[in-house]
């Protein structure tokens, strides 16, 4: 059964109300004209320097105890997350407190032996690496780290704790300082920021903390292109802050003034530094990143990004891209092997999902989830059922916010969660054990029944109107602009008429059409992803969005498409 959608044009903004702006920004009309659609007003808001000095709670306590751990020369261990913010955050935190002075390394949890975030046992792997250790940082996780900041402070360790994710009923109090945008009595009003923001905040307050004593601080600017990488790959909302900093790392990464890790990524997926977009970080360099984490651990990731050794790096780089590939034959499998049983059980009734296997790894379920939210459009939860344990990741749409929903099942159903966290869109959970996934279903299903509204299960896709004609130099200007969650990236829709059609591999679900397109005359190819085969001559509504393609040295222009009826 296909999904309900609906399709709504964005306003059109007179170009005389844009002629400030565009005579402000350089920007071309269409530039101007996709960017106020969606708010973004450009040169009103503040400078990314200035932005960096916007307080967030208990960042003065920690910058001061990071300048007296480099003054003494203490040894900080950084506590990272095994997905690519986490890594992103790491590098951030290793590289610019390394340039700052301090003597600091880094562990990282594997999935699959220590769970999430900091535990007792994380802290005692930190403590076999660096047995003086004397500071704690934890990176992209430690809000919901109680039992392990309190077993770290019980060792004599100062825990800092730099996180994103939204906080427990009660902050960790064991800890020296907890900075979280999320935290509701911070006031920075930063709480989209990934956890490879907040990272940066950090060092930046360091830096000018030790700036302000008198010493000589080195640039940070380096560190830009890990936290646009971050930031794009864990899908936060791109607000003004987010978009201020992925701007400024893609910008840098044009320039060529990137990390060899990074650049090496760039050079491994193919992508053209001087037309890298927020796209080939989603689909090019992310997910490279996070297959570490998800089917073995992050240490190569990491590695990767902190190298300075540019031959270690493309080694790295390659071994990434094999990674990667595992990681999408398992999540094939895992997707398709869901879809089995959905492609019957699923109807218009249905208002969320719940899958478990013993067959899908445990590193790949956030994937399948997504994968099946995106093609039934319901909050979604896959379970990875091994040795006794269910651990799981959802996704959500929008309107109904997948923590708040845990939330409601773990008061409903005591004992059938042992813990969960996350967002409005996604979320993880483990349970109690594997026989809990019916009954965590049936919890699941029931809050869904209750606050989830016809209005929320239609999927609306939105137009910047009918497709423009476009240079190879015209798409790239509007891509550079940093599109992501919550900023979705141009999009148009026209009337079409199929001329030829190709399949692209063995699926039978990829093609490559040649269309006439509205007015044109001339064809324009068209590549349409996980959709039935179009019919030669057929005249359809076409959902398109342009993108750049690079094949043999040479860029072009490419739509992505999709059949609207």
């Amino acid at each position: 059964m296909s999904v309900v959608c609906s399709l709504q044009r964005r306003p059109v903004i007179d170009h005389r109300a844009l002629s400030q702006l565009i005579i402000e920004t350089g920007l071309s009309p269409l530039e101007a004209q996709l960017l106020s659609s969606r708010g973004d007003l450009g040169a009103h808001s503040p400078a990314l320097p200035i932005l960096l000095t916007t307080p967030m709670r208990d960042m003065a306590s920690a910058a001061m105890r990071l300048h007296e751990a480099i003054e003494a020369q203490e040894q900080v261990v950084v506590i990272a997350d095994y997905d690519c913010d986490g890594a992103t955050s790491c590098a951030v935190a290793v590289a610019g407190l390394t340039e700052l002075g301090a003597k600091i390394g880094y562990v990282v949890p594997d999935r699959m032996v220590h769970g999430y975030g900091i535990s007792p046992s994380v802290v005692d792997l930190a403590l076999d690496h660096y047995p003086n250790a004397r500071v704690i940082l934890t990176v992209d996780n430690g809000i919901l780290g109680h039992a392990g900041i309190s077993y770290a402070a019980g060792k004599g360790l100062a825990v800092i704790v730099t996180d994103h994710h939204l906080p427990g009923d009660t902050l960790p109090s064991e800890a020296l300082a907890v900075i979280d945008p999320a935290r509701e009595d911070c006031p920075s009003g930063l709480q989209k920021l990934a956890g490879v923001g907040v990272a940066l905040w950090m060092v930046a307050a360091v830096k000018r903390l030790r700036t302000a004593f008198g010493m000589q601080t080195p640039s940070l600017n380096f560190l830009l292109p890990y936290v646009a990488v971050g930031t794009v790959a864990d899908m936060v909302g791109l607000d003004v802050a987010n978009r201020k900093l992925v701007s400024a790392g893609l910008d840098a990464m044009r320039r060529g003034n990137v990390p060899v890790g990074i650049q090496a990524l760039i050079n491994e997926a193919g992508c053209v530094p001087a037309y890298i977009t927020t796209q080939d970080i989603g689909f090019g360099l992310g997910p490279r990143i996070n297959a570490a984490g998800r089917l073995d651990t992050m240490d190569s990731g990491i590695e990767l990004l902190l190298t300075r050794d540019e031959k270690k790096a493309r080694q790295l780089a390659k071994l990434l891209t094999e990674t990667n590939d595992e990681r999408k034959r398992l999540q094939k499998e895992a997707v398709d092997d869901a879809s089995l049983v959905l492609d019957f059980t699923f109807t218009e009734d249905t208002l969320a999902i719940v899958k478990g296997s013993p067959n899908w790894h445990p590193g790949i379920v956030g994937l399948v989830a997504s994968r099946i939210k995106e093609k039934h459009h319901r909050p979604t939860f896959v379970f990875s059922l091994h040795d006794g344990v269910a651990k799981g990741s959802g996704r959500s749409i929008p309107g109904f916010h997948l923590k708040d929903a845990l939330e409601e099942v773990a008061r409903r159903a005591p004992g059938v969660l042992s813990k969960f966290g996350g967002h409005a869109m996604a979320a993880g959970a483990t349970l109690e054990n594997v026989g809990a996934l019916e009954a965590f279903e049936r919890a699941f299903i029931d809050v869904a029944k209750e606050r989830v509204t016809p209005e929320m299960l239609e999927n609306t896709l939105w137009s910047d109107g009918p497709m423009p004609n476009l240079s190879v130099e015209d798409a790239a200007r509007v891509l550079r602009h940093p599109w992501g969650q919550g900023f979705e990236a141009p999009a148009f829709d026209d009337a079409a008429v199929i001329k030829e059609v190709q399949p692209l591999g063995s699926s039978g679900l990829h093609w490559k059409i040649r269309a006439k397109i509205g007015d044109n005359d001339v064809p324009e190819t068209v590549v349409m992803f996980n959709q039935p085969e179009p019919t030669v001559g057929q005249e359809v509504q076409m959902y398109l969005a342009p993108s750049l393609n690079t094949w043999k040295g040479k860029t072009s222009l490419q739509w992505q498409g999709r059949v609207l009826n």
